[in-house]
């Protein structure tokens, strides 16, 4: 009687597991199928949206620009924009030297710059005839791009030039 006894407790705690298992697989299989029931009917996840790239003219053609003034283009970049550059060239004439400084600014700096007062820019080419550039931005700030002629007190200048936004952004 003590044989049997133990193997029907041995018997009884194998049986008791085995049933715990498969309950235990049972509600693991009914919850992944409701949870793709759940996601069937919604917007497929974000691993599947597309990266389309975008592209904006901020200035094309001639601008002319005053003796001891300057012209300024103000852009935005859209919030949310994946990696924004502005590119862009530009050609001076006028005045002995065909000569221009061309900036590029966030909001601040062109600030500090009309009064005076240099904080930095993104770019700044100098006193030159021809010049491009290529710059990283950040989406959601706007941004000046400054063609100037202040050191200039008596010749006016044209300007040639082309400059273009590019971003990418999810669709």
């Amino acid at each position: 009687m003590k044989i049997a006894g133990k193997v029907g407790v041995a018997f009884g705690i194998i049986l008791g597991i085995f049933i715990a298992i498969y309950a235990g697989a049972y509600l693991y299989e009914s919850w992944q199928h409701s949870e793709g029931q759940r996601y069937s009917n919604s917007s497929p996840p974000s691993s599947t949206t597309t990266l389309i790239s975008k592209e904006r003219v901020i200035s094309r053609g001639e601008i002319s620009v005053s003796a001891d003034s300057y012209r300024q283009v103000i852009f935005g970049v859209p919030q949310g924009a994946e990696n924004p550059r502005v590119t862009g060239w530009f050609w001076a004439a006028g005045g002995s030297g065909n000569d221009i400084e061309v900036f590029v600014f966030d909001k601040e700096d062109c600030i500090n710059w009309e009064n005076g007062h240099w904080t930095g820019s993104l770019y700044s080419s100098g006193k030159i005839t021809t010049g491009d550039f290529d710059i990283s931005l950040l989406g959601g700030e706007s941004y000046y791009i400054v063609y100037s002629n202040r050191f200039s007190w008596i010749s006016d200048k044209r300007v040639d030039t082309d400059v273009v936004l590019t971003w990418k952004e999810y669709e």
